[in-house]
């Protein structure tokens, strides 16, 4: 399972990568633009569900040698990488 998790994310990237090559980067995907507060909402509504199941890494933790130091940075960890990478998809998605 793994495995094939690994794989998709790869697959994202790489057409992240294609689409970044072929277009050209501009800012205007964080621009508020005429939506104003509605907009905005929207986005944070998408964004905070993106982040739903992050804890999941804090239950193998019963596991590991030094738990109290594992779980916390595996936490912390899982938001910054998932939130970078998140960030990244969806720009290249928007400007594509």
């Amino acid at each position: 399972m793994l495995s094939i998790e690994f794989l998709s994310i790869m697959l994202l990237i790489i057409v992240a990568m294609v689409i970044l090559k072929k277009q050209p980067s501009s800012a205007v995907p964080f621009q508020v633009g005429s939506v104003g507060i509605n907009g905005i909402s929207q986005g944070l509504v998408f964004g905070v569900v993106t982040f739903i199941g992050f804890e999941a890494a804090a239950s193998p933790g019963e596991e590991s040698r030094n738990a109290v130091r594992d779980v916390p940075f595996a936490i912390v960890a899982t938001v910054l990488i998932g939130g970078a990478f998140f960030t990244f998809v969806s720009y290249a998605q928007t400007i594509g």
